[in-house]
């Protein structure tokens, strides 16, 4: 980077939020005045709200939404783990991510610098001769900067980007599209798009209500995983988000959106972990049904799943974990022993019953993701289900344990080599967690495939469940263990908890347990549908509240 780099000041920037910690102001200079909020108690205590950068997914969705069309393929930093979900608050950026973010900014503005001036002149309704002209230049800087800052500029950042403008135009012999470009790759390596700035008011108060842009931003990243609509963004302005029935009005409305479809298949890939299912291998002599193409497959199948149940059909946990049915495509007909594939191949609606398959946990993308590539395996699938359904920290292993797998018998299963692990006290602690709830799954081979023997061995899917507070006793098979886990009260617990955790970008604290209470009594008052708890989450204390740090 030269020091005549015109986002040279940009990336100096950038580089003192993530280095110093001090960073950029949110606001500078005169914007305009934030609406009066409704005079309501604050909580006696709130959490304070880690400063996120988007996600690689938050990114892609947001240029999405901001030029109306899909984003041309960028490389950007590899996202941060927070609590079981994606959220970028804990590392520093390294130089290679400002630079990652750089190019990132330059190259989208260069695939839609063609349909700038177009874009320019519908929301500035100049004509295109027009738009080097102050007024429909201020316009422009004014409205499409409102949608990437996702806040109004203010003053000193709107003649920033005139002055940018003009650099553009004097570099490439007075062109308004060179221009506009600028201008554009400007907005988007700036800081205040790459982060969402949660600030809350000035005041002298230790508690305070997020200020009204950036609850709009927490909505609509929350709900789209995306930049907030022009919708939403006037919501803010005109201070209806400032009591809970104005939040409450714009949830349901965000969640009828098309886009409500991303988060939902964000949350359960994320919450299942099957986000690597992208990358997974299989030795092709043991399982010559996995292609690249049957996995893409399983994945589909999930999130179709998924929006299928909650909002098509009755959205209750209870559907999601134990269904008998899911959405079939190419591929999936054979592998779940359904007969041929049928013509014409598309995604359809298949009963399950009698199938040995119940919800999400007997997908195949749940079962080839927690294997290994040459076999299945009851400690990767019954850790999932004990970290991610029971919410258990589970203890980490000693710094001397022998973590080999038991080795191989060819007269005794899976199960019956695990037993003898679990005798091994170093093995013990963790073990007698895990395998219980791995070994109903043993039904299941490396790619989800119903199966009744282990090599020579006849599969023995029953197991004890213990451990757990309400839900020990004892399972034949996987599906018997879906109904319980779809019943458990643990269950339902962790699943409040962990959507509040994906709301929020961060784990929870003493801060946010009552409004962890308000929304198990929710979930529990709706028969445990998930839509109702979705939508619960935005008009509880800990999304709407922050700490005050001065």
């Amino acid at each position: 980077m030269t020091s005549r780099d015109p986002f040279r000041f940009l990336y100096l920037c950038l580089a003192g939020v993530l280095v110093s910690g001090l960073g950029c102001s949110a606001r500078t200079g005169g914007g305009p005045a934030s609406p009066r909020l409704d005079e309501a108690p604050p909580p006696a205590k709130a959490a304070r709200a880690p400063l996120r950068r988007l996600t690689a997914t938050q990114y892609r969705q947001s240029v999405r939404d901001l030029f109306g069309k899909a984003a041309p393929p960028v490389e950007l930093p590899i996202d941060e783990g927070t609590a079981g979900f994606f959220a970028n608050t804990l590392a520093p950026t390294s130089e290679l991510q400002l630079e990652q973010y750089g190019r990132a900014a330059e190259h989208v503005s260069r695939s839609f610098a063609a349909e700038l001036p177009a874009l320019a002149a519908r929301l500035t309704g100049c004509p295109a001769s027009d738009l080097a002209t102050t007024p429909c230049l201020d316009a422009f800087i004014e409205r499409f900067g409102r949608k990437v800052y996702r806040r109004p500029l203010s003053a000193t950042e709107r003649a920033s980007y005139a002055k940018l403008f003009a650099a553009g135009r004097a570099a490439e012999d007075r062109s308004t599209g060179a221009g506009l470009r600028l201008v554009v790759h400007g907005l988007l390596a700036s800081p205040h798009f790459l982060y969402l700035w949660e600030e809350a008011p000035a005041g002298g108060a230790t508690v305070a209500r997020v200020a009204p842009h950036a609850l709009a931003a927490r909505l609509s990243y929350y709900l789209w995983g995306s930049t907030p609509d022009d919708a939403l963004l006037t919501a803010a302005t005109e201070g209806r988000l400032g009591t809970r029935q104005g939040v409450a009005d714009e949830t349901v409305r965000l969640m009828k959106d098309e886009r409500f479809r991303d988060t939902l298949a964000s949350f359960h890939l994320q919450w299942l972990d099957l986000t690597e299912l992208d990358g997974v291998e299989k030795r092709g002599k043991i399982y010559p049904l996995f292609t690249h193409k049957l996995r893409a497959a399983m994945r589909e199948e999930t999130v179709r799943f998924v929006d299928e149940v909650i909002r098509r059909e009755d959205g209750k946990l209870e559907t999601l974990l134990a269904g008998r049915h899911s959405m079939v495509g190419e591929g999936l007909f054979e592998l779940y022993g359904l007969g041929p594939q049928p013509t014409p191949t598309a995604w359809r609606k298949v009963d399950l019953s009698g199938k040995n398959r119940a919800g999400l946990l007997t997908q195949a993308s749940f079962l080839t993701r927690h294997a290994h590539w040459d076999k299945p395996s009851l400690v990767l699938r019954g850790k999932v289900v004990r970290e991610r359904l029971f919410c258990t920290d589970l203890p980490p292993p000693p710094a001397d344990v022998n973590n080999t797998p038991p080795p191989f018998d060819p007269k005794a299963s899976m199960r019956e080599r695990f037993e003898d692990h679990r005798s091994e006290v170093s093995c013990a602690r963790c073990h007698r967690l895990i395998d219980p709830l791995g070994i109903p799954f043993e039904s299941f081979d490396g790619i989800g495939a119903h199966r009744t023997k282990d090599g020579p061995v006849d599969v023995d899917p029953t197991s004890e469940i213990a451990g757990t507070a309400r839900s020990d006793g004892p399972v034949k098979d996987a599906v018997q263990l879906a109904d319980k886990l779809s019943t458990s009260d643990e269950v339902r617990d962790c699943v409040v908890t962990q959507w509040l955790r994906f709301a929020l970008g961060r784990d929870l604290g003493e801060a946010d347990a009552a409004s962890l209470a308000e929304l198990k009594r929710a979930f529990r008052d709706s028969g445990y549908r998930v839509p109702a708890l979705v939508a619960a989450i935005p008009t509880t204390d800990s999304f709407r509240y922050v700490e005050v740090v001065r």
